[in-house]
C-alpha cells in the first residue's frame, strides 16, 4: 500500500516528486529536452546576460571547476584523444577563415564533401573560396584545382559562368 500524500506539506510534496525523478529518468529527461527546446533563444538570453553581469564570478568558478576535476579531464581527453581531434578540426573548418594572416570568425555554409563547382568528392583540404572581403560568409566549398582555377580568373580578369552564376545565387540569398 502506497503512503497517502498530503499536498498542502510541500516537504512531503517535494519528496514524492524527488523519488519519482529518480524512478523516472527518461521521461524526465524527455520533459527536459522538450522544454529546452521550447524556450531555446530565452535560455541562452539568461545565460548570457547572466555570464555578463557575473564575469569574474564565472571565471573563477570556472578556473576552480578545472582544478577540482583535472584528473577526471584528463582521462577523458586521454580516452577521447581522436574524436576531439576530429571534431576540432571540423568546427575549425566551419568557423574560422585565415585572410592575410589574419583568423576571422565566419558562419560558413555547411561543408558536404563536394566540390561546388564540378560537384567531384573533395579527398583532402577543401578551400573555403570567398570574393568579398566585407561579407566573408559569401564563398563556395572548392576543390583544390577548381579553387586555383577561380582564383586565377579572378586575377586575369576571366568570366567563369558557373562560378558566376554560383556567386549570384550565394548573394541573393
Amino acid at each position: 500500500m502506497t503512503k497517502k500524500i498530503n499536498w498542502r506539506n510541500p516537504e512531503e510534496a517535494k519528496e514524492y516528486y524527488a523519488s519519482w525523478r529518480l524512478q523516472n529518468p527518461e521521461k524526465v529527461r524527455a520533459y527536459n529536452r522538450k522544454h529546452y527546446l521550447e524556450n531555446k533563444a530565452k535560455i541562452i538570453a539568461r545565460s548570457k546576460k547572466y555570464h555578463e553581469s557575473h564575469g569574474e564570478k564565472t571565471k573563477e568558478w570556472s578556473k576552480r571547476y578545472r582544478e577540482k576535476n583535472r584528473e577526471a579531464r584528463r582521462r577523458y581527453v586521454e580516452t577521447h584523444r581522436e574524436e576531439i581531434t576530429v571534431y576540432g578540426k571540423e568546427y575549425s573548418r566551419q568557423h574560422y577563415l585565415t585572410v592575410g594572416g589574419k583568423r576571422f570568425r565566419v558562419n560558413k555554409r555547411i561543408y558536404y564533401g563536394v566540390c561546388e563547382m564540378h560537384g567531384g568528392l573533395i579527398e583532402k583540404r577543401p578551400r573555403w573560396h570567398h570574393w568579398n572581403n566585407e561579407h566573408l560568409e559569401w564563398g563556395l566549398w572548392l576543390c583544390y584545382w577548381c579553387h586555383n582555377a577561380v582564383e586565377a580568373s579572378e586575377q586575369k580578369g576571366i568570366v567563369i559562368p558557373l562560378y558566376s552564376k554560383l556567386k549570384e545565387l550565394i548573394e541573393s540569398s
